[in-house]
């Protein structure tokens, strides 16, 4: 039989134009592609599918000399185009709608015969399969399936050729994201919070209006990292900013500048007021408590408030004045907002000098340690005693509430600790080599159980000094107890190998529970001054501490009441069995040459 010249030059006409598609519009290329095979072989229908997991989406699909795309997608499973992924070569089928009858499109489209082939990726995986559809029985060639396999290349070659440029995008795109934005809550940051200001202003004199920045920091953020952990923190961080979402509208914007702090930009504000009620809207979001992992996790937050341009015209001033209300905001209790006024600025730098101060103070070693009698409840005697830091200056007195907040909230509370319970053993050695030996109480600040190594610490203190251990009791804040992690039972328990005491200073103020304390290798508990103050008049107080001391001792726990100032109260603690007494009733702090008279 003579060869059929005039279709074979149509075949290379048609391979030829092949070769010359030029990738660019990806629509256009399989677009180009579905037309070519479909006049090739003289088809009804022609569909190129790319696999999308356990789909087919449909890229382009010639029908009868029209093109479709977007012609959205159908389950890969029930198509022919299943086999022809397994197999990863040409498959044909006959009867082909009865053969595999749920699927859709062979139903709307009558077809009776099928041809599929595979396009391949340079790793050998099948990215999509193109199938040729007729209402009537087809043959094709090994010369056609040939032909088809290059097809397949082709078609494979240019998906993974645009799946790289899409992935090349998507890298550009998020680089250009985090560049602008907060990797942890994906908010943006300090970067395009500067562009988002800058545009925020621009209208503001002509059109009579301003614009607020709020910054905001959630209270005693460092508790729960040091008590969670800092998954936990993040966690927090990530549902705040969530939630903050909703108190804003879609032209504001959040802003996380680090740690746990949020900036609020607000746009086209008319007066104070609107700000006001943003800032209330924000305080109730944490009026709810964070859930986590089963565990129940409350915070709040504190706000400073600046408006542009009545507090200022520059960026980074009205951020300071921000940081200044938002501190003021935390030294009224927290859990509030605060305008800033010009009366905080001499507040924000009495904040620095304190902190510039401290450090010279502990170089120079100008902190004391006074000290405060601690009462055996049925001998009336002298047992114990707690140590206090006390600083003054060449020129006035600073309060251990003016410069403890501040020195927890630069970390140098660390280096703080470190010299109280080394002044605190060297002090109790100097009574003990006197024949007076006395326990002597410190307080620990939660950062030292994470941040420091309160292990060397309170050993190295132990062997400079030579101090007996059971001299020393270290006093916990309840805080690192939210949570009973392993990390914190580890600490206590090498604690306690060491030799010292443990107790838990003003418990019932925060994350009481008695249950775990016996776990936890502690010896004392001392109840809040808050529920002594009051026990006398106050029924309810007078139960609590009633019922605290009953449970404490059946776990074998002694119990000492802080903050006794009456003979009334000395009375009820005796009667419900409190062990030990401290309080102004029996002494004020006072350095240890006075203290000292006091024990003999």
């Amino acid at each position: 039989m003579q060869k059929d010249f005039s279709n074979e030059l149509v075949r290379l006409k048609k391979l030829y134009e092949l070769s010359m598609t030029i990738s660019g519009d990806p629509v256009e290329v399989f677009r180009h592609i579905a037309k070519i095979i479909g006049e090739l072989f003289e088809l009804k229908i022609v569909c190129l599918s790319k696999i999308n997991g356990d789909r087919l989406d449909f890229l382009a699909i010639y029908h009868e000399g029209q093109i479709f795309t977007d012609a959205g997608s159908c389950e890969l499973a029930v198509t022919p185009c299943a086999t022809v992924e397994i197999a990863q070569d040409v498959r044909i089928y006959d009867h082909v709608k009865e053969r595999f009858p749920d699927a859709l499109f062979l139903q709307q489209h009558n077809a009776h015969s099928y041809c599929g082939f595979p396009c391949l990726g340079n790793d050998g995986k099948v990215k999509a399969v193109t199938c040729l559809l007729d209402d009537k029985s087809r043959e094709y060639t090994e010369e056609d399936i040939e032909i088809l396999r290059i097809f397949g290349q082709r078609i494979g070659m240019e998906i993974e050729r645009q799946e790289h440029i899409q992935s090349v995008k998507a890298s550009q795109q998020r680089i250009e994201f985090l560049a602008h934005h907060d990797i942890l809550t994906e908010l943006p940051n300090r970067i395009l919070l500067i562009e988002r200001f800058n545009l925020a202003v621009a209208p503001v004199q002509r059109e009579e209006i301003a614009v607020s920045l709020i910054s905001l920091d959630l209270d005693h953020f460092k508790v729960i990292n040091d008590s969670f952990g800092y998954h936990a923190g993040d966690f927090l961080l990530k549902e705040v900013a969530v939630r903050l979402k909703t108190c804003v509208r879609d032209t504001d914007t959040i802003s996380r500048q680090g740690g746990d702090q949020f900036i609020i930009l607000l746009s086209d504000i008319h007066e104070a007021n609107d700000v006001a009620i943003v800032a209330q809207k924000i305080l109730e979001i944490f009026k709810d408590p964070f859930l986590m992992d089963g565990d129940s996790i409350k915070i709040s937050a504190s706000l400073g408030i600046v408006l542009f341009p009545k507090d200022g015209n520059d960026l980074s001033q009205l951020l300071h004045y921000a940081d200044t209300a938002m501190y003021h905001a935390k030294d009224s209790g927290g859990n509030g907002y605060q305008f800033f006024n010009e009366e905080m600025a001499a507040s924000s730098k009495e904040r620095l000098h304190i902190l510039n101060h401290i450090r010279q103070a502990l170089e120079f070693n100008q902190f004391k340690l006074h000290y405060q009698s601690q009462i055996d409840t049925i001998t009336r005697k002298i047992i114990a005693c707690e140590a206090l830091i006390r600083w003054e200056t060449p020129d006035r007195f600073i309060p251990p509430g003016k410069f403890i907040p501040v020195a927890e909230n630069s970390g140098i509370i660390l280096d703080i600790d470190a010299w109280v319970v080394d002044a605190a053993c060297r002090q109790a050695k100097i009574w003990q080599d006197a024949g007076m030996p006395l326990v002597v109480a410190v307080n620990i600040s939660a950062s030292q159980f994470k941040r420091g190594n309160i292990i060397d610490l309170v050993s190295t203190a132990l062997d400079r000094h030579q101090l007996d251990p059971g001299l020393l009791e270290i006093e916990l804040t309840e805080s690192i107890l939210i949570h009973d992690t392993e990390i914190i039972r580890q600490v206590l328990f090498q604690l306690k190998q060491l030799g010292i005491k443990l107790s838990i200073d003003d418990f019932g103020t925060g994350y009481s529970n008695l249950s775990y304390l016996r776990m936890l290798h502690l010896d004392k508990i001392k109840i809040d001054q808050s529920f002594i103050k009051h026990m006398a008049i106050n029924e309810n107080d007078k139960v609590i501490v009633r019922s605290t001391i009953d449970l404490a001792h059946n776990l074998g726990l002694k119990v000492i009441a802080e903050g006794v100032e009456t003979a009334s109260a000395v009375e009820l603690l005796e009667e419900f069995d409190c062990d030990q007494l401290q309080g102004y009733h029996f002494g004020k702090p006072m350095p240890p040459e006075l203290f000292v008279s006091c024990i003999k």
